[in-house]
């Protein structure tokens, strides 16, 4: 069954992803719905790397936000990340807020180690602080609300990724989760600014509703894009914001909307610029299986990704096996 299943999601046929990607679309719409077998069977019809012919490939960036916890997954992420794109990677940029190197006294000397074992292959890395990333007026709003520790840090992190995008010098950006690592080589972008989407395989309500009303959207399909890792480009991206001191418009936006549960923790910037480039940039949008399946973190470095031998991706996430770990490290 993994075999069928990897060599499924390994296939690349535009023409079956996209009558299966119509034939999800008609099901979501209609009174029979879609439900979370269909949405993975959809995603699994679509292509694994349909700009596989492109040629003369603009480099990227990938940027990758961690936190204490994925200290064990990092040298992975990192790894899979530049393995797996066929563009150039000509630079990683690593993302973690100040209380990391209180946290991890010895975190400098432990990245420079890592880095060392990346001086081969010729790209350039940069450490960035979310509190010298982020925009004033994000971090006044950090500082003066009475947030638990867990949505401060998920605020913080949605907004670093997309401050590190709009403010890069490369015309596309690799964002990867530090608890997701890429196995499938793929091409992300393309020359003429044609890029690859994901959707996962299952909507969380909070996120989907939050980015159509953000945007204005009705009648969206009920596809997600929050995938752990996707391409984000810095003038799609500009469209919507403007630059990083337009960011805080989506805290207003969210202080002013009766969601279900927090407003906050339905940012996901995955969802809010998947949703924009699927709806309103559709000649940039060219749509590609997700495959991501879960990993066990013993198994890291091993050999082996646990059940998920089949996937195109694995997501170690920590919460799986954190065992009690505080709020504050999360």
């Amino acid at each position: 069954m993994a075999y069928l299943k990897s060599q499924l999601l390994r296939s690349n046929s535009r023409v079956v992803g996209s009558a299966a990607f119509s034939a999800g679309k008609w099901l979501a719409n209609s009174p029979i719905g879609l439900a979370g077998k269909g949405r993975l069977l959809v995603d699994s019809l679509q292509p694994a790397d349909p700009l596989r012919k492109e040629k003369h490939l603009p480099p990227l960036e990938v940027v990758i936000p961690f936190v204490l916890k994925d200290m064990e997954t990092l040298r992975f992420s990192i790894e899979g990340a530049i393995a797996s794109s066929r563009n150039p990677v000509a630079r990683v940029t690593l993302i973690t807020p100040q209380r990391t190197f209180l946290e991890c006294p010895n975190l400098g000397e432990s990245l420079k180690i890592l880095f060392s074992q990346f001086s081969h292959v010729g790209v350039l890395f940069e450490l960035l602080i979310d509190e010298e990333l982020l925009p004033q007026k994000v971090i006044s709003y950090l500082q003066r609300e009475n947030l638990e520790p867990r949505d401060r840090g998920w605020v913080a992190q949605q907004f670093a990724k997309l401050s590190a995008v709009l403010n890069s010098e490369f015309a596309g950006t690799l964002v990867v989760d530090a608890d997701t690592v890429l196995m499938h080589e793929r091409t992300w972008l393309s020359q003429d600014g044609r890029q690859i989407l994901m959707f996962g395989q299952e909507t969380r309500d909070p996120f989907f509703s939050f980015a159509n009303q953000f945007h204005g959207f009705t009648g969206r399909p009920r596809f997600s894009f929050v995938t752990h890792h996707q391409l984000m480009q810095r003038s799609l991206l500009s469209e919507i914001f403007g630059s990083a001191e337009g960011l805080p418009d989506l805290l207003e936006f969210a202080s002013t909307k009766a969601l279900s549960g927090n407003p906050l923790r339905a940012i996901s910037e995955y969802e809010i610029y998947g949703a924009y480039l699927s709806e309103v940039r559709k000649e940039f949008c060219v749509l590609a299986t997700w495959g991501n399946g879960s990993g066990n973190r013993v198994l890291l470095g091993r050999g082996g990704s646990g059940d998920a031998s089949w996937a195109l991706s694995v997501s170690y996430h920590h919460y799986l096996s954190r065992n009690g770990t505080p709020d504050n490290l999360l």
